[in-house]
C-alpha cells in the first residue's frame, strides 16, 4: 500500500512540473507583437563631405527594414545636387544632403570649394647663347591666357631678365625661369665673351660664334654651337640630320640687320667659309634630289637678288674644307646689292640623314686670281681649255688672260646677230662616259643675257664623233639654257640630248659646234668661253614633261604661270571626285633603256590646297607608265596611296618619287626602249561636294 501511494505521488508531481513548463513557454497571441517591430532605422555615411567644384562624391544610406525607399534632397542646389546618393559639386559654399525613409531622416554636410587653377607655361627658347652685351627676348606662352608671369635668373651676375628680355652681363651660365602659379619653365643660357676677329680680311658675314647674333641660325636638323671643333674664334655652328634618305637640309641665316659689304670690289668678290663634313657620301653633290647650292642674297626672300654656287663644283672631303667661291662666274638670280647682304643659305645640303655638318668663318673677301688660282679639274676629260684659239673656225676670238675660270685665259668675242662657232680637235677618248653618266660642261660669260634670244631659230649646241655637221652627234636646244649677266656654269647631261645622224662614238669625240647661238636685240654682246670638258656624274635626271603648257595632256584646267617649281608654269585642276589625266607620246617613243631599271624612279612636284580633303586611300587610283601607248598594257604602276604618303604639305609643293623597283606590273613587261604613255588615273579624291585645287610640275626620271 505504501509503495502504491509513493508511485501515485511521483506521477502527480511529474505531471505538475510538465504543466508548469508548458505555461512558462507560451504566451497569448496578443502578447507576441509590439509597436516597435515595424519601426524604420536610417543612417548615412559619411556625415560630412568636402568636394571641389565639378567633382562628385558618394553618400551611402543604411536603412532597415531592407528595401525601404530612400529619397535624397539638397538644401542648396546652387552648391550641390544629389541623385541616388551621388553628390555633384556645383558652386562654392555649404549644403546639407538629406536622406529620407518614411518618417526618418539622416544628413551629410557638404562643403564645396573652387577647383585650383591648372597652370601651364612654355618658353620660345629652351637653350640660348649670347655674347656679353647682347640681349634677346624670350617669349612665354601661358594658360590661362593673360596670367602674369614671374621671371627670374639663377645667376644675375651672368644675366638678368625683365619681362622676358634677357641681358647678358658676364661669361658663364644661368637658368632663366618663368613661373605661373606652381609651374615653372626654364631656358638654359650660355654667355660668352665677344670674339673679336680682326685679321684685316674682308667683311665678316657671320663668324659662327652665336646661334642668335643678328638673326637666328635656322636648319631642318638639330643645331648647336660646337665650342671644341672650329677654325677660328670660340665656336662653329653645327647641325645634325637624323631623318631618312632624300632629305633636304636647309642651313640658313636671315640677318636682322643687313650687312654692308660695298667696300668689296664686285669683280673680285669671293665668298670665303669653312665647312666640316662628317661623311661626304651623304651629301647631295650631284643634284640627284634637287640642286644643292650655297647662296648669298640681298633680298629677304630666297632665290631673289642672289648669287649661288652649285655644290657639284666643290671638291669636298671628310673633315674641314676651306671654300673660296668667286662672285664672278656664279649663278645669279636678279642683282645682288653688296651693301645690303640679308641672307646666307646652304640649300639642300644632304641626301641621306644621320650626317653632321659644321660651318665657320663666313666672309666676303677680295681675291686676285692668277693662273695658278684656276686649276683644271683633274677628273674631267678636256675638249678645250680655251687658253688659245687652236681648232676654232667661223669666229675671231681674242685671248683674255685676266677674266677666266680655269687655266691661263678664256676666249672672248663681241657678236651681233646670228652666229655659228665650230671647234674641231683631235679625237678624244671619252668611252668612260655614256648617256647615263656623261655631262658636257663649260663656262660662258655674257654681257647682256636679256639680249640673247635663245628660244629662236632652232639654235643648238652639238657634240659629234665625226667631222660632219648633224652626223653622229648629241645636240641640245639652246632654249634649255638659262643665262644671266656675267659668268655662267653650263652643264648639259648627255641623257637630255637628242641624237642626230646616229649615236656618237664616245671613244672618238672630235667636234663641237655652237649653232645659231645668239640674236642680239640691243646691239653687240660680249661672249666668253672657258673650261670646255666632259665630266662624270653618278646620278642624273631626265626631264619628261615641264608642265609649262597643256600640250598633249587631257584633263587639266589650265597653266599657272605664277606658282611653279621649274620652267614657266605648272598644270592645275579642280578636283571633286577623283581625276584622270593622261599624256600619250606614241608618235615619238622615248628610249630610256640605258637607265638601270633598279635605280630609276619617276619624280614630280605636287601641290595640294588642303591635306584633310584628299582621300588617297579610296578608289582604284594609279600612276601609270606604259610602252604600249595605252593603259593597262605593258605598264608599270603605283597605287595612289603611295603618292598620298608623300604629301605632307598643304598650299606648298611636295616632292613625289616613285621607284621603278617598287612598281606593280600589268599587261606584260614594259619596254623601256619605247616608253610612250603616262597616265594619272583617279589620283586624288576629294571629300564629297568639295572642290580642291591641285597642281603638278616638273615630271622627270631620276637615277
Amino acid at each position: 500500500m505504501l509503495e502504491t501511494m509513493k508511485s501515485t505521488i511521483k506521477l502527480f508531481l511529474a505531471a505538475s512540473i510538465a504543466l508548469i513548463g508548458l505555461f512558462a513557454c507560451s504566451k497569448p497571441e496578443t502578447e507576441l507583437k509590439t509597436e516597435t517591430d515595424d519601426a524604420v532605422t536610417l543612417s548615412v555615411a559619411p556625415s560630412s563631405l568636402s568636394l571641389e567644384v565639378g567633382s562628385t562624391g558618394k553618400v551611402s544610406a543604411t536603412v532597415k527594414p531592407v528595401g525601404t525607399t530612400v529619397t535624397w534632397t539638397s538644401s542648396d542646389k546652387n552648391v550641390a545636387t544629389v541623385a541616388d546618393g551621388v553628390v555633384t559639386a556645383v558652386g562654392a559654399g555649404k549644403a546639407t544632403i538629406t536622406a529620407t525613409a518614411k518618417d526618418k531622416t539622416a544628413t551629410c554636410e557638404v562643403t564645396v570649394t573652387e577647383a585650383p587653377v591648372q597652370y601651364s607655361i612654355t618658353l620660345s627658347d629652351e637653350m640660348l647663347s649670347l655674347e656679353v652685351g647682347q640681349t634677346e627676348t624670350v617669349t612665354a606662352t601661358v594658360s590661362p591666357e593673360g596670367t602674369p608671369v614671374q621671371w627670374g635668373s639663377t645667376n644675375e651676375e651672368v644675366a638678368t631678365v625683365d619681362d622676358g628680355v634677357v641681358s647678358a652681363l658676364a661669361p658663364g651660365t644661368a637658368t632663366i625661369t618663368a613661373s605661373v602659379g606652381t609651374v615653372t619653365a626654364q631656358c638654359i643660357l650660355t654667355v660668352t665673351e665677344p670674339v673679336v676677329i680682326d685679321d684685316g680680311e674682308g667683311i665678316a658675314i657671320d663668324l659662327c660664334e652665336s646661334l642668335t647674333n643678328n638673326g637666328n641660325w635656322e636648319t631642318t636638323g638639330d643645331i648647336q654651337l660646337d665650342m671644341e671643333n672650329k677654325t677660328q674664334g670660340g665656336a662653329s655652328v653645327s647641325t645634325t640630320m637624323t631623318e631618312g634618305e632624300q632629305v633636304q637640309i636647309i642651313f640658313q641665316k636671315p640677318f636682322t640687320t643687313p650687312i654692308d659689304a660695298s667696300s668689296i670690289d664686285p669683280e673680285k668678290a669671293t665668298l670665303s667659309l669653312d665647312v666640316w663634313i662628317e661623311d661626304v657620301s651623304k651629301l647631295n653633290l650631284n643634284g640627284n634630289v634637287e640642286a644643292s647650292q650655297l647662296e648669298i642674297s640681298s633680298n629677304a626672300e630666297p632665290d631673289h637678288d642672289e648669287v649661288s654656287w652649285a655644290a657639284s663644283t666643290w671638291k669636298l672631303q671628310n673633315g674641314w674644307n676651306h671654300l673660296e667661291l668667286r662672285f664672278q662666274g656664279a649663278k645669279r638670280d636678279g642683282t645682288i646689292d653688296l651693301s645690303q647682304i640679308r641672307r646666307f643659305r646652304w640649300y639642300n645640303a644632304a641626301k641621306i640623314g644621320n650626317v653632321t655638318i659644321k660651318i665657320d668663318n663666313i666672309r666676303i673677301v677680295e681675291r686676285e686670281f692668277s693662273a695658278e688660282d684656276k686649276p683644271s679639274d683633274p677628273d674631267a676629260i678636256y675638249l678645250h681649255h680655251c687658253d688659245n684659239t687652236d681648232g676654232w673656225g667661223n669666229v675671231s676670238f681674242t685671248i683674255d688672260s685676266e677674266d677666266h675660270q680655269e687655266g691661263k685665259a678664256c676666249l672672248s668675242t663681241t657678236v651681233s646677230g646670228d652666229f655659228v662657232w665650230l671647234l674641231d680637235f683631235d679625237p678624244v677618248d671619252c668611252s668612260t662616259l655614256d648617256k647615263s653618266n656623261g655631262v658636257l660642261a663649260f663656262d660662258m660669260y655674257v654681257s647682256n643675257a636679256a639680249g640673247m634670244k635663245l628660244n629662236a631659230g632652232g639654235g643648238q649646241i652639238e657634240l659629234s664623233s665625226t667631222s660632219k655637221d648633224d652626223d653622229h652627234e648629241y645636240c641640245w636646244n639652246l632654249a634649255s639654257l638659262t643665262l644671266v649677266d656675267g659668268w655662267n656654269h653650263v652643264e648639259l647631261p648627255l641623257v637630255n640630248a637628242e641624237e642626230s645622224g646616229g649615236t656618237p662614238d664616245m671613244s672618238a669625240i672630235k667636234r663641237m659646234r655652237f649653232y645659231h647661238v645668239a640674236w642680239s636685240a640691243d646691239g653687240a654682246i660680249t661672249i666668253k668661253l672657258d673650261n670646255i670638258r666632259l665630266i662624270k656624274k653618278s646620278a642624273g635626271e631626265l626631264p619628261l614633261y615641264s608642265c609649262d603648257d597643256n600640250g598633249g595632256w587631257s584633263g587639266f584646267a589650265g597653266v599657272d604661270t605664277e606658282d611653279k617649281t621649274e620652267g614657266t608654269g605648272s598644270l592645275w585642276w579642280k578636283n571633286g571626285a577623283g581625276w584622270i589625266h593622261e599624256l600619250s607620246i606614241a608618235d615619238t617613243p622615248m628610249d630610256i633603256s640605258f637607265i638601270p631599271f633598279e635605280t630609276c624612279a619617276v619624280s614630280f612636284d605636287l601641290w595640294v590646297e588642303t591635306l584633310e580633303d584628299c582621300l588617297w586611300d579610296q578608289g582604284d587610283g594609279e600612276f601609270e607608265f606604259s610602252s604600249s601607248g595605252r593603259p593597262d598594257e605593258n605598264e608599270i604602276n603605283w597605287k595612289i596611296t603611295v603618292i598620298g604618303q608623300q604629301v605632307t604639305k598643304a598650299k606648298d609643293w611636295n616632292h613625289i618619287e616613285l621607284k621603278f623597283s617598287e612598281a606593280n606590273k600589268k599587261g606584260g613587261d614594259i619596254d623601256l626602249s619605247r616608253f610612250c604613255f603616262m597616265r594619272f588615273y583617279h589620283v586624288g579624291f576629294a571629300q564629297p561636294e568639295k572642290d580642291i585645287t591641285l597642281k603638278i610640275d616638273n615630271v622627270r626620271l631620276s637615277y
